[in-house]
This record gives structure tokens, C-alpha cells and sequence, in this order.
């Protein structure tokens, strides 16, 4: 590690030096470390909004194009990505001045430098950025839903084992971060927020064209995306529409596992008239922001009000669709929808118009804006700024985004 380290150390110097004399106006950015859709968007939202931005990625995902990220460590590399790592995180701090990643790092997240990552780009002039996105910053030991830590149990049974790894991710990016933006998860041991978001997420709502008949059909199609079926709670929302069709009502349930993104999306504006996201995790995903923004009803876990009070108080989600259902209520949640088309396209048009507000590359550009004024002492704090007492939620760009 220390033969790699020296020369990573002398060359953020260097960058620093460079930085602090020609101090460069232009704030590009870069969004790394695993192979995330949502980097795609974020990236694709902000050149939309002018800026300079970029993907680099240690690997893509199967469901994903090729093509989702401009660089691809592990198809650039092959067997060798590892020791190219440091190379890349040199020429990525050289070009951009912002780092937003993953509390488990950027492209040093894979290697044994990880540890230092953080400090180095720091210590290269640059802005961090941490936004976790799951298996990355939960320990098990503090997360305070015993049903969600044991879903976590089932389906990642092995990051239990490295609690003390998954500890030392947060407490160095809550040391090192300029901002960090955890959503639900930072009730769960993480500690800091300075922003307060049920979700960060985004996706390009207007160039998604809800199939507007879809909810005057008979049939009621359900799609469900599991990736792993313990942590989604699958289990129960097979059983529930097997009873459901005991009764005569005609449902079609889809679980899309293993589907490529772009047919998951079509099949969610075209189709679907219910996504079923989750049912243990309190919360939407990527998922259900995908369902919003396509016109579907979304049905994901928002019972647990001593966890969520906060973000209805002091941000956006009182203003949120999604219809909330658990294992045990599952059931009466679909039978309620399938005999209430008329709900269900009520429901759809306002979870697009939700997506559309908050969720939207226009929302996240506005939402972005802000965060660089943080993070180059430009503006004052932002933990409020989501608040209906404070802050407008408007998105404040070009609403054509």
C-alpha cells in the first residue's frame, strides 16, 4: 500500500498547487464508484443544466447498457482494474473539481486504498460529495427497524460480517464530505445530513410517456422488480395476489428480475398499473421514482411515522403519492386499487406530477445549484431548504429538463 500511496500523495499535492494558482472558475464533476443508474441521471440532469459532468464507474451492471457510463474501469482494464485504479483516480481529481460518490468510495473503492481515498481528494483541492446507496453505509447493529435489519440479514447475510468495515466508510465520509445528502438512512446510524431529502433520486420524467388507457382495463397489472426478494419483502406480494385471484379478481403480477433497465422502464409506462417497490424498507427507491414518473401506482413501506415524521415536517414527503403498504396489508391495499380504477388514475396522475416536482432533472438541477454554493462557502447552511416553512420547493431551472 505504501508504494502506491506515496506517488497518489505527491500528485494531489501537485493538483492542489495547480488548482490554488489558476483557480479555475469552471466546477466540473464526476460521479463514481459502482455501477449506479442513478449516476446516469444526476450526470445526464446537470449537462442538461450546462455543467461539466462525467460517470466513471468500477463496473456495469448486466441490466445496464454497456454504454450507461463513459468509463467503465473494469471494461477498460479487464483483470487488471485493479492496479489501473489508482492511475484513473489520479486523471479523474486532475479533471474534475467535485467527487460525488458512494460512502464505500470512488475509484479507489475496490482496492486497499480505500481507507485514504477520501483524504486524498480532499487533500487534491477538490469537493466531496457522499450520498450512500445501501449496502455501503448499513450497520446492522444501528439500523432501527428490526424488520428491515432482518430482511438485510437475508439478503446480504455477508456484510454482516464486516460491520467494522462499513462503520469506518461512515465515519470518513462524515469526517471528510463537504455534503452529504443520506435520505432515510441517516436515521440509521449514519448521523449527518445537510439536507434533509426522502430522496435525492432523478430521472428524465419528460421523456417517459405514460400510456394514459392503462388503468381503464379490467385486468390489473402489478409489477414488482425485485433484486434481492428477502429485502423487498416479495414473499408476501406473491402470496397476497395468489389470494386475490382466489377471488376471482384478475391480476397479473410480473416480477422483472434480472430485466434490462430500458425494458423495466417500458413496460412501467406501457403496462403496468400497479409497482409493488417494497414492503420492509420504509421508503421509495430508484425504482419507484422510475414507477412515478411513468404514470404507475406505487405501493412501497411508509408506515413507520417515528422514522418518517421528520421528512414530512421539514421536507417534501406529505406531498408524497406513493401508497403505502406493508406484508400484512398488502393485500387489502391491491383488492382496494383493483376495485378502484377510477383511484388508480387519480394516483397516477399525481405521482407524475410528484415526479415531476421533485424528482425531475429540473428539480435536481435547482437542488444541485444550491449544493455547490455549499460546499465553495457561497451560501449558508441547506438543512432546512425542502422545508414548506422556509425555502421554496420549486424547481427554479428550465422546466423543459
Amino acid at each position: 500500500m505504501l508504494i502506491q500511496l506515496v506517488p497518489l500523495v505527491a500528485a494531489a499535492l501537485f493538483l492542489r498547487i495547480v488548482r490554488n494558482l489558476k483557480h479555475p472558475k469552471a466546477r466540473s464533476i464526476v460521479f463514481g464508484g459502482p455501477g449506479l443508474i442513478n449516476y446516469k441521471y444526476w450526470c445526464e440532469a446537470l449537462r442538461f443544466g450546462g455543467w461539466d459532468a462525467s460517470t466513471m464507474v468500477w463496473g456495469t451492471p448486466s441490466i445496464l447498457d454497456p454504454g450507461t457510463f463513459e468509463f467503465d474501469l473494469q471494461s477498460k482494464f479487464g483483470r487488471l482494474a485493479y492496479l489501473f485504479a489508482p492511475y484513473a483516480f489520479i486523471k479523474a481529481i486532475a479533471r474534475f473539481q467535485i467527487v460525488w460518490c458512494g460512502f464505500d468510495g470512488f475509484l479507489l473503492g475496490t482496492t486497499i486504498l480505500r481507507p485514504v481515498e477520501p483524504w486524498l481528494i480532499k487533500l487534491a483541492g477538490c469537493k466531496l460529495i457522499a450520498v450512500p446507496y445501501g449496502g455501503d453505509a448499513y450497520v446492522y447493529s444501528n439500523v432501527r427497524s428490526g424488520s428491515w435489519a432482518h430482511a438485510l440479514q437475508v439478503s446480504y447475510p455477508q456484510a454482516a460480517r464486516h460491520q467494522r468495515s462499513i462503520s469506518g466508510n461512515i465515519h470518513r465520509m462524515t469526517k471528510r464530505a463537504d455534503f452529504m445528502m443520506p435520505g432515510v438512512m441517516g436515521f440509521d446510524g449514519i448521523g449527518r445530513w445537510d439536507v434533509l431529502s426522502p430522496s435525492p433520486l432523478c430521472i428524465n420524467a419528460l421523456a417517459i410517456s405514460p400510456n394514459v388507457e392503462k388503468h381503464s382495463r379490467k385486468e390489473m397489472v402489478v409489477i414488482h422488480t425485485p433484486n434481492h426478494r428477502g429485502c423487498k419483502g416479495t414473499e408476501f406480494l406473491v402470496q397476497a395476489v395468489e389470494n386475490l385471484r382466489k377471488e376471482g379478481c384478475e391480476i397479473t403480477l410480473r416480477l422483472l428480475e434480472g430485466i434490462p433497465n430500458k425494458e423495466v422502464l417500458r413496460q412501467l409506462s406501457d403496462e403496468a398499473d400497479v409497482l409493488v417497490e417494497q414492503l420492509i424498507f420504509q421508503g421509495y427507491a430508484m425504482s419507484g421514482v422510475e414507477g412515478l414518473a411513468a404514470g404507475t401506482v406505487v405501493v412501497a413501506n411508509l408506515s413507520d411515522e417515528k422514522l418518517l415524521l421528520p421528512f414530512r415536517r421539514w421536507s417534501f414527503l406529505d406531498e408524497c403519492p406513493v401508497v403505502s403498504g406493508t406484508p400484512e396489508s398488502i393485500e387489502s391495499v391491491l383488492r382496494l386499487l383493483y376495485f378502484d380504477p377510477l383511484l388508480r388514475n387519480g394516483l397516477s396522475i399525481q405521482g407524475r406530477e410528484y415526479a415531476l416536482k421533485f424528482h425531475s432533472y429540473a428539480a435536481f438541477i435547482a437542488l444541485y445549484r444550491e449544493i455547490e454554493k455549499l460546499v465553495f462557502d457561497e451560501r449558508g447552511s441547506m438543512i432546512n431548504f425542502y422545508s414548506p416553512n422556509t425555502e421554496s420547493t420549486k424547481p427554479t431551472a428550465d422546466p423543459s429538463l
